[in-house]
């Protein structure tokens, strides 16, 4: 006896199938035998000697009897089915697999997207910062630099100025000495140059009024 649901054989006195559990074609020890509509294909299990007149599912009356013949053919369909669901079953699995490869790919372009980023941020925090630090030093040295040359020019105008009163004291040794003093060592080119001259003339101006008092007395 078939199975008609896997199409393995049983002996005759199985009720259930060896290979898949389903009831087969016995019913308290009465053969049963199975019929298919040609019209619907529904399936039924009926005792021999019961006269059908009628599929029971859409009352076709065009019944075919399943006999070994049409079980193998049966078996071979349900094979067939049950490879194209295997088949099936691995497109589908393949197309899981290949879905999570590319969005694991996904992933990994926007982690690498979001590492550029926090990259970029982080190169850009650090360049303002010495940016910063640049601009911060560079103000603290022209302001150490300004204040040295204010000091120095307060220093040459006290000299200048202990010069005119050596001068007017008709001191002009004295005078003359801290003339040669004169000289500015700090700011740029044109400051130095300038004190350069005034030191210049005010030798020049101490020497002839020093000739001026010699010839005089």
């Amino acid at each position: 006896m078939y199975c008609s649901e896997c199409g393995r054989k049983n002996r005759d006195n199985d009720h259930f199938c060896v290979e898949c559990g389903a009831p087969l074609n016995v019913n308290n020890g009465v053969y049963m035998i199975t019929l298919r509509c040609e019209k619907c294909g529904g399936i039924m299990n009926i005792d021999p000697e019961r006269e059908i007149v009628s599929c029971p599912y859409c009352g076709s009356r065009k019944l075919i009897k399943y006999s070994d013949e049409v079980t193998v053919e049966s078996i071979r369909a349900k094979t067939k089915l049950k490879k194209q669901s295997i088949i099936s079953d691995a497109d589908v699995e393949k197309h899981r697999i290949y879905k999570e490869v590319k969005q694991a790919e996904i992933d990994e372009r926007r982690r690498d997207k979001k590492r550029d980023i926090i990259k970029n941020a982080i190169i850009g925090v650090v360049a303002l910062v010495m940016y910063l630090g640049f601009i911060g030093y560079c103000e603290k040295a022209a302001s150490i630099e300004d204040k040295k040359i204010k000091a120095e020019d307060a220093r040459m105008e006290n000299i200048l100025s202990e010069i005119e009163r050596e001068i007017e004291s008709e001191n002009y040794d004295e005078a003359l000495l801290k003339a040669y003093t004169l000289k500015h060592n700090e700011g740029g080119s044109e400051t130095r140059e300038y004190w350069d001259e005034t030191r210049e003339d005010l030798i020049k101006r101490i020497e002839k009024k020093q000739k001026k008092g010699w010839f005089g007395s």
